[in-house]
């Protein structure tokens, strides 16, 4: 488990990740990275222009659909 600091730089809040984070998810710096909230909290996934086009697809779907989808939901 890893703990980081949210710092304010520039006017933006960021979170500066360290190398062997950056080398575990494959990332090079000013590489786009996905931030996914889960149940569980986020899930950070370098960007991948297909998984983006799903994953807006699927955010579309459970907008548009949410009184079909949350009896499924359980």
């Amino acid at each position: 488990m890893k703990t980081l600091r949210v710092q304010r730089i520039t006017g933006h809040a960021e979170v500066g990740l360290p190398d062997e984070v950056m080398h575990r998810l494959g990332l090079v710096e000013g590489q786009r990275i996905l931030v996914i909230e889960t149940p569980y909290g986020l899930e950070l996934l370098p960007e991948d222009p297909q998984l983006t086009t799903q994953v807006a697809i699927a955010e579309l779907v459970m907008q548009q659909d949410e009184e079909v989808l949350r009896p499924l939901a359980g």
